[in-house]
């Protein structure tokens, strides 16, 4: 990974910003991408931005009010890289733009997923 001086600025605009907006943060540089982590009282949030492209990733365990929770945190994280990095957020799992601000969408699939996972996991776990 090769930033360019106007993107590592951004990265350090980003990391700047998710502190005061959303709330503490991790950070950690790694070979191909810079990682943010936010580990809050709705979850765990983790931002991977390699200068040309950024990543959010949640884990598929939440249900309800948590995943309300945590996809809103999960968004507005996507709309300060949106607005520091001029990168356009795009929800594969709801295919549309974060910018769209889709929460119950996003949430409903979150919760599905987590529902299956849940159940089905320990299942494959003890007959495997």
């Amino acid at each position: 990974m090769r930033l360019t001086p106007g993107q590592r600025a951004a990265w350090e605009e980003v990391v700047r910003r998710v502190t005061a907006e959303v709330g503490p943060v991790t950070t950690e540089e790694f070979r191909y991408s810079l990682t943010l982590e936010r580990n809050g009282d709705v979850g765990r949030v983790q931002l991977d931005y390699d200068g040309e492209s950024a990543e959010i990733a949640l884990a598929y365990r939440y249900d309800g009010d948590a995943a309300r929770r945590i996809v809103a945190e999960a968004y507005r994280i996507a709309g300060i890289v949106e607005d520091v990095t001029g990168l356009a957020g795009f929800d594969c799992q709801t295919e549309r733009a974060t910018a769209e601000g889709d929460v119950e969408a996003a949430v409903g699939h979150l919760g599905g997923v987590s529902r299956w996972a849940q159940g089905e996991i320990p299942r494959l776990l003890t007959e495997g």
